[in-house]
């Protein structure tokens, strides 16, 4: 825990600092949420001066003060990464999403609040999780315009025919991909219609369809 301004002399507030892993260019956070779990496990005369998270970095600290304040049971905290809640502490004006954009892009610490108490007390920090906003986008799915194949004469009537589709996504390195009839099948002679199927990690979906002709 530390005392951001430094004055742990002075009686101001301790916070939990989070680790190296928050913290750099979280820029794609932006509309996500920092959410946790908190507790104060004494209850004693507060204190209410100082902003409950705070967000530093891009030269701005911006603070945002936790309803309800210093829970006496687990509470779960979701705070949106966008603006409607966050000040800039030392102008007292309301963050802008650019600001707030800006010190994602740049943090250089997160604090969570560890002191509500004048006396001593006792705080617990859970399950933090710092999210991006939900994936709704479907991954890019490219199939071919159809595929054709010559089947010799004097042969069985069909041919196993190969073919290439590809998938990718902004956020998943890896979306799966099936295939109905997949690449290898035995297709009978005439049109076949194969349908592909690719899917992110977070369930969006796209499907493409095409003819595989065997003449």
């Amino acid at each position: 825990m530390i005392d951001p301004d430094g004055n742990q002399s002075q009686g101001g507030a301790q916070y939990w600092l989070a680790p190296a892993s928050f913290l750099g260019n979280h820029a794609v956070k932006f509309a996500g949420t920092l959410s946790f779990d908190l507790v104060q496990l004494t209850s004693r005369q507060s204190f209410t001066m100082d902003a409950d998270v705070l967000l530093v970095g891009a030269g701005l600290t911006l603070g945002w003060d936790l309803v309800p304040q210093n829970p006496l049971t687990w509470t779960s905290y979701s705070i949106p990464l966008t603006e409607g809640g966050w000040a800039v502490i030392g102008g007292a004006s309301p963050a802008t999403n650019a600001q707030i954009l800006a010190v994602l892009s740049s943090l250089d610490n997160i604090y969570i609040r560890a002191e509500y108490q004048l006396y001593q007390d006792i705080q617990g920090l859970d399950n933090v999780a710092f999210l991006g906003p939900p994936d709704t986008t479907p991954p890019t799915l490219l199939c071919p315009a159809a595929v054709s194949s010559v089947d010799p004469k004097g042969s069985a009537p069909g041919e196993v025919v190969f073919y290439s589709v590809a998938a990718s996504d902004d956020l998943d390195s890896a979306p799966s991909v099936v295939c109905v009839p997949p690449s290898g099948s035995f297709f009978p002679r005439g049109t076949t219609i194969v349908t592909c199927t690719a899917m992110d990690a977070s369930g969006n979906q796209s499907v493409c369809t095409f003819p595989v002709v065997v003449m």
